[in-house]
């Protein structure tokens, strides 16, 4: 079993991170947990006081004890997903969204931007994505005052 005994000085910084400062709800109730177990209290106790599940509390107790006290309240970083748009890619969006319009259109959209990311280049991304890669890059190419739409001549094929 996995006892907390705390420190003076822990216990003091417990006490003001519970009752000042802006802090994450989650991080509140593991050090409220955490003063509660260190009083003595069950483990049902301390799940009625907090209004935490047991294996909650087990959790803590058990990353307080193992790892000290940052990791008890804190959570672990999570590994993060792989970044779908490449600088490559936004060099394409950027190369489509500063050439000319395909014939029949005054303008581009996003919706042909996108359009022409999959037929010339292969790459499949949503509205959203495309989206924030021109808002980024404060480019508005379905505007006729661009600033990039009408430098470039030349054509876009396929669309």
């Amino acid at each position: 079993m996995h006892d907390v005994h705390l420190t003076i000085q822990q216990r003091k910084f417990l006490e003001q991170f519970t009752s000042t400062g802006v802090h994450r709800a989650v991080e509140i109730k593991r050090a409220r947990l955490l003063l509660k177990c260190d009083d003595g209290l069950t483990d049902v106790e301390v799940s009625a006081a907090v209004g935490v599940t047991k294996e909650t509390i087990w959790k803590v107790r058990k990353r307080f004890c193992e790892e000290g006290l940052d990791a008890a309240l804190m959570d672990k970083p999570r590994p993060s997903a792989t970044k779908k748009v490449t600088p490559e890619i936004v060099a394409y969006i950027m190369a489509i969204a500063c050439a000319t319009p395909p014939t029949g259109h005054a303008r581009l959209s996003i919706m042909l931007i996108k359009i022409c990311l999959e037929q010339q280049f292969h790459v499949k991304l949503s509205f959203g994505t495309i989206q924030g890669v021109l808002k980024n890059h404060d480019m508005k190419p379905w505007k006729k005052r661009n600033g990039a739409t009408f430098r470039s001549h030349q054509k876009l094929s396929h669309v």
